[in-house]
């Protein structure tokens, strides 16, 4: 996906010659996506959104839907959804996987995020929408945007309209269309860490009824952290590009053609992580250094390359009014979607086990591959029959995904290094400075466990060629899925009480189908389940084939109290999709999760427009959770002697099983918004939000086996039931922006001031708290508290000077200078341990740092 906002293209014969290269980065589309009023003064400017397939003002949409409109993300400077990671878009947490920057872990409300949505038939619970278009994998996510009308975040299940995916909510991204009349738009810029940015946007004149629009983006930053190791990439590095065709074709006045095609490229490198406190089995070596904020060069260098990812597609939609009361549309797409990984979180405090004996392997370099094709097809009917507006859909949405993963220690400790600081021995797939350059190629059993992880082909089967053939798989799967929709909705305005009443229901059954199968787990074949599902000893691919049906409906009533304020109440339910573990070695299944929410609120605007204030407070059921819960994988035996059971090995494979929480967990919150326009040029607006999840206590179902010294087994208990946290999820957020412009040079230009802050008061990222191994007086296991990350705010500023004429030209500049983090705060944005807990380490991630820089726009 290329998706995209369009910035004020900027000035000069150099400029323009990067603009025409493609050399287009979002930095965005200065028009807003409000409707503005033709007088600057007569208050805030109208908010449009599609939240319910149909155009309409925001504030007579009785949902709760906040609107991130080209303006803002300008002013902001985002490049992709991963900009939006400090809390600038009311009520969405934006989170990038720290080993998959490309990979964008979204949330709202708290709802859908609890699972592993790498693999192949992992699912979000936010669903994503561009132009209409579903986007099934959260893989992708971080790519560039360019040409943006608004990002609308729909909070709370949008199970009707929306269907599969949407138990939290969705995002409905829309973008500008081919005008039919010239315009161009360029834009260029550079700042701090050597990143660059422009943009291209070309609107062709229409030619037989056909409108062509061309946009192109480019963007890039280097690392935030320097790896000393040579040759190698730094930590946090980006990098996107991107190009879109769109045709528009309008025969008649009734009916519309638009197509588009669009190809994009990102490559990403890890998320620097960080050992905020070492337990005290370990000591550090001295090489590292313990960080207490964000660092700017690694003590110690790891093989890092960017992760790659390649997407492209096309879509086409067709809209045909066929009377005035009734619109056919059609909405068809084709996807195409490549990543692959390349992982070293490295650290700047090295933890190095106190028991080295012949020395120890570090820095694990991740790799894998991850292919994904769909298509779909959506059908609606909307229209309007006297005091009746309604919508009625049919949706078929296909993909396949398939993926595979290997690691491997790339650096080793010899015994004397860990004492004398020794420069550690460098490792790849193929040998190293001890056993020869190619020692894995020419002897691969001399690259065993004890200089790197699990060398060679899973012995069993051929179906899996692994990216690096030295090196064992550690999972390898496909999985596929066919999933129809058929949905209805209805607003019913009836003529009582002056036409202020109105009565919204709607309806949507959806059949999921998907299939899967396992090739490889942790370099070994999984192991087959008999009829009844148990384990066996038979080891090969597993097949898995499951489906499900669900039916959400949907009830809305709103009340206009005034023209200017209206409440609502609504009940609703969504799902997120169920699947399978492809780190289990069994495969195992999970069902959907599942929510069920009520929600009011009040919109209203007041004095003449010039404040608007709304607020939504929300209840909800939040059931059949899927957990991932890991085990160690043990092989038994009976003793022919004593007739005891003892583990033959154990430890050797770690798994991974998915299960769906018994019990109901509570959602609730209260979101508000205000603008307030006090005098001419200038607007305040700020949002808070308290969000509130409680999960029941989890019941781990994995019997666990108890092994004495002797490696016997002496019987099987459950772990002591825990609580899990629901992740990336703040109580308590708060934002605000200021808005200031004026005409200067005797209006000549305009002069606009931008300044916003993002708060929140932390979020878990790690589910469960941190257990101590010991027990209470009835048996129970004792745990300590997880950590939060750190609380705190963010702050931007965006000044620039626009609307600059250009006689010779016949354009417009804009120059503006932006800054992002402005008073470089270091905070942790992930946080993992307990402090109490002296076996207990804390690690960690830390914020991005101030990046500013200065853009020249021209608009022709």
């Amino acid at each position: 996906m290329t998706i995209g906002f369009k910035a004020w293209a900027l000035g000069g014969a150099s400029v323009c010659a990067l603009g025409m290269t493609l050399l287009a980065s979002p930095s965005l589309a200065a028009e807003a996506t409000a409707t503005a009023d033709a007088d600057s003064t007569a208050g805030l400017d109208a908010v449009i959104v599609t939240a319910q397939r149909r155009t309409e003002n925001a504030q007579k949409t009785p949902i709760s839907v906040s609107v991130v409109t080209a303006k803002a993300v300008e002013d902001r400077h985002v490049y992709s959804l991963t900009d939006l990671n400090d809390g600038s878009a009311p009520g969405l947490t934006v989170t990038p996987y720290a080993s998959r920057p490309f990979n964008v872990i979204l949330n709202i409300r708290g709802v859908g995020v609890m699972t592993d949505t790498n693999q192949p038939s992992g699912e979000s619970g936010i669903g994503v929408y561009v132009d209409g278009v579903y986007l099934g994998r959260p893989q992708g996510l971080d790519a560039g945007l360019y040409d943006l009308n608004s990002i609308e975040v729909l909070k709370g299940p949008q199970g009707t309209l929306f269907g599969r995916n949407t138990e939290g909510g969705a995002l409905n991204i829309t973008t500008k269309k081919p005008t039919g009349k010239f315009g161009m738009e360029m834009l260029a810029g550079a700042g701090n860490y050597n990143s660059y940015e422009g943009q291209f946007h070309l609107n062709l004149p229409a030619y037989h009824d056909f409108a062509v629009k061309l946009d192109g983006m480019i963007q890039s930053h280097d690392g935030w952290v320097k790896n000393p190791m040579p040759g190698q990439h730094d930590w946090n590095e980006a990098s996107r590009r991107g190009v879109r065709l769109q045709v528009r074709w309008t025969p008649t006045t009734n009916f519309t053609a638009d197509y588009a095609f669009d190809i994009g490229h990102t490559a990403d490198t890890t998320i620097f992580g960080y050992v905020l406190r070492p337990a005290n089995n370990v000591t550090i070596s001295p090489l590292s250094l313990v960080a207490t904020q964000r660092i700017d060069a690694a003590p110690i260098g790891a093989p890092l390359q960017p992760s790659l990812g390649d997407q492209w597609g096309h879509s086409l939609t067709l809209k045909y009014d066929v009377t005035p009361w009734l619109t056919l549309k059609s909405i068809s797409a084709y996807r195409n979607l490549y990543q692959n990984q390349y992982q070293n979180g490295g650290t700047e405090g090295l933890a190095v086990t106190n028991s080295l004996g012949a020395g120890q392997n570090f820095e694990r370099y991740s790799i894998a591959e991850f292919h994904q094709h769909q298509y779909s097809e959506e059908f609606q009917a909307i229209g309007h029959v006297n005091r009746l507006t309604f919508i009625a859909g049919f949706m078929y949405f296909h993909e396949a995904t398939n993926d595979q993963a290997q690691a491997f220690n790339t650096l080793h400790w010899d015994s004397s290094g860990v004492g004398s600081g020794i420069t550690p021995i460098t490792y790849t797939p193929f040998g190293n400075s001890v056993l020869g350059p190619n020692a894995c190629i020419t002897t691969p059993a001399a690259c065993n466990s004890s200089y790197n992880n699990f060398y060679g082909q899973p012995g069993q089967t051929t179906l899996v060629h692994g990216l690096y053939p030295n090196i064992g798989v550690d999972r390898a799967s496909r999985a596929s899925t066919d999933s129809y929709g058929l949905y209805g909705q209805a607003t019913w305005t009836p003529p009582i009480f002056e036409d202020r009443v109105h009565l919204t229901g709607g309806l949507r059954w959806n059949d999921d189908d998907k299939r899967g199968e396992l090739y490889v787990v942790n370099n070994a074949l999984p192991y087959l389940p008999d009829a009844n599902g148990q384990l066996t000893t038979t080891q090969g691919p597993i097949d898995r084939h499951k489906s499900w049906k669900r039916v959400d409906p949907m009830v809305n009533v709103a009340f206009d109290v005034t023209p200017d304020a209206s409440l609502y109440a609504k009940y609703s339910t969504g799902y997120r999709a169920g699947g399978f573990n492809s780190r289990s070695i069994t495969y195992s299944s999970y069902n959907p999760e599942e929510i069920q929410m009520y929600e009011a609120g009040l919109k209203s605007e007041w004095f003449d427009h010039k404040v608007r204030f709304n607020i939504t407070g929300y209840y909800g059921n939040y059931k059949n959770v899927y957990y991932n819960i890991s085990a160690n994988y043990n092989t038994f035996a009976t003793n022919p002697a004593t007739g005891q059971i003892v583990v033959v090995t154990g430890s050797t494979r770690t798994i991974e099983d998915t299960y769906n929480m018994k019990g109901v967990g509570k959602v609730s919150g209260v979101e508000t918004e205000f603008d307030v326009a006090p005098l001419p040029g200038l607007t305040l607006s700020g949002t808070y939000t308290y969000a509130y999840v409680k999960m029941p206590l989890f019941t781990d179902p994995v019997p666990r086996p108890q092994i004495n010294s002797a490696g016997v087994v002496t019987g099987y208990a459950l772990n002591t039931p825990t609580l899990y946290h629901q992740l990336y999820t703040p109580t308590n957020r708060i934002t605000f922006a200021i808005d200031y412009e004026r005409p200067v040079f005797n209006d000549a230009a305009v002069a606009r001031i931008h300044f916003d802050g993002n708060w929140n008061d932390g979020q878990y990222s790690s589910t469960g708290d941190v257990s101590t191994g010991t027990k209470d007086a009835n048996g129970a296991t004792i745990y300590l508290p997880q950590l939060k990350s750190q609380a705190g705010a963010i702050f931007n500023a965006r000044v620039s000077l626009g609307n600059i004429h250009v006689a010779e030209y016949g354009a417009q500049m804009t120059v503006a200078f932006w800054v992002r983090n402005l008073f470089n705060t270091n905070l942790l944005t992930s946080r993992s341990g307990n402090y109490s807990l002296a076996s207990s380490s804390i690690s960690g991630a830390f914020n991005d740092p101030r990046t500013f820089g200065g853009t020249v726009g021209m608009k022709f």
